[in-house]
């Protein structure tokens, strides 16, 4: 016996499709929208769902859109029964998003029978396989959701016109179904325009239609969009008048209106046909969607950055702890040999060869804003003034380099070291474009971002902002590249000539700073890279690096607990700490560190911790510790930074942190120091 799941809010179609389901024997259960239905199928998962379209909730469109991407329904087939929606272009959009079969309303019950049958035995001998939509149809899936948004005033106005039809019988009626239909028409958000069929000619437009395209009223009524040049794509019009000939309607169609200024705005465009002293007429209406599809492209964006943003920061968590093994046993490794010992070379480059991995992980760090950064008031220009002559030696003598700044002061919280590393990163790419030479310009200048910036590019917040702009005359880069440079690991750079990193990583620091970084580029036109911060109104403040503590390490007897899930790691500070006199109490997990303590409270004075364990979290270990014995001092390594962790709540403020991957040296003076404080 088949099981059978039906999606429909239509209490009387429910009915009649399981009375018929059930008469055939199928077990058939029910659910009244998608969300619900997605909630049944995930407790008990049927052998074949049949789904309206327009529901409350979730529609049947974005039901099956989920359905495909849930490892446990994938596979099931999918089958659209609908009236909803007729057009054949529903039905695309339907196998678009994952459809298996696509059946309209009504239906003769054997025939549908047959061909519901057909399908489960189709399905069941694996002769229909199952579809998921790939990433480009996602684009005509969201495309669908944005139709949705005028879906009810698009109902409205349809309900106006059959109105007045009806009305127009007598003369009253008409008079006012002509007040209604004017208010209606003259008070719309969307573009409105009443014309003639063959000609195009306006007859009337409304308010809206005027403001937006910029012509007065009187520079329209008369003539012919094709006189104006709004068609943006000229055989848009043909096929629009094709279709209204042959349907009398036209629904959602994506176009391209050019209004006075020569700006082409994207719409959402509907028409019919309708009848003025007995000639054809078009009432026409347009959704300007320019900004809505300019905003879902620049959220897309952003979410895959987010998204590549936490995939990085996890990766680079991971690769700090195996780090810290490989620097801990190299440095161990080290210890034992003799100054002219052959292998000490082997082990060097093992260390550096670790170092260089530890920067890249610091690297993927900055990108998706887990690292820590030392910001201090300073002014750019004296930053890029400093840096100039470095800046010339790295661009070479084929490149022309040339500097513009701002005579005021461009004040700004910044890390030094990040921001220099921000525009050599910029310059050598910007070298890199011009293998064969050219112009190189870098301009600051003082800016405002207001609401025109902010609705341009979609993000933003309002101020005055200091601006470096890096410009060169080289190979450009088309469109489909520009979207992606801020990606990690994306280069167009031969193989071994670059990681990757050096954008994405400018693309972290400029986040950062609470700043904004963007692109312009067009292929053998060269590119500028626009880097936006924060004017800041303050006196500058000199910043003084701490100094590294070069001492020697040096060793105790006390008792240490050490406290880390990571096998490798645990064996690795269990040994260095051995080595140099310590005595070890090792726990593998937060439930075992404070078992431990608990029966060797007396005699252990130091903890070593990860911060993220099974079972006990280093909180939750460091809370139960203090309980017991106050005085106790704790140390907690973690590949996550500070930041990250405080912001969590995975630590409280305060509690001194080391960042993985940890030197041995380091490790013992620490830990040294604060036994003896």
């Amino acid at each position: 016996m088949s099981k059978l799941l039906i999606v429909d809010d239509n209490q009387k179609d429910i009915y009649l499709l399981q009375a018929l389901l059930e008469g055939n024997g199928c077990e058939v259960a029910v659910a009244l929208n998608g969300a619900e239905a997605l909630e049944k199928a995930r407790r008990d998962p049927p052998d074949i769902i049949i789904s309206d379209i327009l529901m409350p909730v979730m529609d049947g469109f974005t039901l099956c859109y989920e359905w495909r991407r849930d490892i446990r329904l994938k596979d099931i087939p999918f089958v659209f029964y609908t009236a909803t929606y007729t057009d054949a272009r529903d039905e695309e959009l339907a196998m678009k998003a994952g459809a298996d079969m696509f059946i309209c309303k009504p239906v003769e019950p054997d025939e549908f029978m047959t061909v519901i049958q057909k399908a489960i035995k189709d399905f069941e001998e694996s002769n229909i396989e199952p579809r998921k939509p790939d990433l480009e149809e996602e684009k005509d899936i969201l495309k669908l959701y944005n139709e949705r948004l005028i879906l009810k005033l698009e109902e409205k106005m349809l309900e106006l016109e059959k109105e007045i039809a009806e009305r127009i019988k007598t003369e009253n009626s008409l008079r006012l179904s002509e007040e209604k239909f004017s208010k209606a028409f003259r008070s719309s958000p969307t573009l409105m325009s009443i014309s003639t069929l063959q000609e195009d000619r306006f007859i009337d437009v409304n308010d809206a239609f005027i403001e937006t395209s910029g012509y007065g009223r009187e520079e329209i009524i008369g003539r012919t969009s094709l006189e104006l040049g709004m068609w943006a794509y000229p055989v848009d019009r043909n096929r629009v008048v094709n279709r209204l000939c042959e349907h009398g309607i036209v629904q959602n169609e994506e176009i391209g209106i050019r209004i006075k200024t020569g700006k082409i705005l994207t719409t959402l465009f509907s028409a019919e046909i309708i009848y003025m002293e007995s000639e054809p007429c078009v009432l026409s209406v347009a959704l300007n969607i320019t900004e809505s599809k300019k905003l879902q492209s620049q959220l897309l964006h952003a979410q895959k950055m987010e998204s590549i943003g936490r995939l990085a920061g996890g990766v680079a968590h991971d690769f700090n702890n195996i780090l810290t093994a490989i620097v801990g046993f190299g440095n161990l490794i080290k210890m034992k040999l003799k100054e002219d010992d052959p292998l000490k070379t082997n082990v060097d480059y093992i260390l550096s060869s670790a170092e260089k991995a530890a920067y890249l992980t610091q690297s993927l760090l900055t990108f998706s804003r887990k690292q820590k950064i030392n910001p201090v008031y300073i002014n750019l220009n004296e930053i890029i003034r400093k840096l100039e002559k470095f800046l010339l030696r790295i661009i070479g003598e084929d490149i022309a380099f040339k500097t513009i700044f701002t005579e005021e002061e461009l004040n700004v919280m910044a890390d030094i070291n990040e921001m220099e590393q921000v525009l050599m990163n910029l310059i050598t790419n910007a070298r890199d474009a011009m293998p064969r030479g050219g112009l190189l310009i870098l301009k600051t200048q003082s800016v405002k971002i207001d609401d025109e910036f902010m609705q341009c590019y979609g993000y933003g917040k309002s101020g005055m902002y200091a601006l470096i702009s890096i410009s060169d005359t080289g190979m450009g880069m088309d469109g489909k590249t520009k979207e992606m440079i801020f990606e990690p690991f994306f280069t167009t750079k031969e193989v071994n000539k670059g990681t990757g990193l050096g954008l994405s990583i400018i693309y972290g620091i400029i986040k950062q700073h609470n700043g904004y970084i963007n692109v312009y580029s067009e292929p053998g036109t060269g590119t500028t890279f626009n880097i936006y911060l924060p004017l800041i109104k303050q006196t500058l403040k000199v910043s003084r690096e701490k100094q590294a503590d070069v001492s020697v390490p040096v060793g105790g007897t006390e008792t240490i607990l050490v406290a880390e899930d990571d096998t490798l790691i645990r064996k690795f500070v269990t040994a260095i700490l051995t080595e140099f006199g310590y005595r070890v109490i090792a726990a593998e997990d937060g439930e075992d560190a404070i078992n431990k303590f608990v029966d060797n409270k007396d005699s252990i004075q130091f903890v070593i911790s990860d911060v993220i364990m099974p079972k006990k979290s280093g909180r939750e270990l460091y809370e139960k510790i203090k309980s017991i014995k106050p005085e106790v001092k704790i140390l907690f390594l973690s590949g996550y930074s500070k930041e990250l962790i405080h912001k969590k709540d995975l630590l409280e403020e305060g509690i001194e942190i080391i960042p993985k991957p940890v030197k041995p040296d380091d490790l013992l003076r620490k830990i040294r120091k604060r036994l003896d404080m």
